[in-house]
């Protein structure tokens, strides 16, 4: 499976933005995934 901390680390490298996403392990199987948008300090 893939690692939810790991996702959240590709997710934020693809998107270069100041937000990383926390995906719901529920959605993970799915499509089209619903997201949140969480600040991190880098």
């Amino acid at each position: 499976g893939i690692n939810p901390g790991m996702l959240s680390v590709i997710v934020r490298s693809e998107n270069g933005g100041p937000y990383t996403y926390l995906w719901s392990t529920s959605k993970i199987i799915g499509f089209h995934w619903e997201r949140q948008e969480v600040r991190i300090p880098n």
